[in-house]
């Protein structure tokens, strides 16, 4: 199944259906065509996303060929056309790399200073 990144786009939050849909008020929803023309949604909890520190079109794309690459193409179609969606997790890429922001905008004032 070939997945476009550019094809996948970001849905709207919407706490009263993600509660109905998935059971988690919070989550990062996204739609992407499938072969036969439908659309299919994939989804990941807020929380989860917010750890993964490149979190965004190329990380769903990435997630779902490493989901599709383990259940087969068929499953994961199923999943996407399913009420629910497909469920993404963090750890379909490995563990989230967590990055300290602070850190981060201390050694970017050292550097301006210097």
């Amino acid at each position: 199944m070939h997945i476009d990144v550019l094809a996948i786009e970001r849905e709207l939050p919407d706490t009263e259906r993600s509660q109905r849909a998935y059971g988690i008020a919070m989550v990062e929803a996204f739609a992407l065509p499938l072969p036969d023309g439908t659309q299919g949604r994939c989804w990941i909890p807020t929380a989860e996303a917010m750890a993964i520190e490149a979190f965004g079109r190329a990380w769903v794309a990435q997630a779902l060929r490493v989901h599709a690459a383990r259940v087969g193409a068929q499953s994961l179609t199923a999943e996407l056309r399913s009420h629910s969606g497909c469920r993404l997790a963090a750890a379909d890429l490995g563990p989230p790399r967590l990055v300290d922001r602070r850190a981060e905008d201390e050694h970017a004032e050292v550097e301006e200073a210097a």
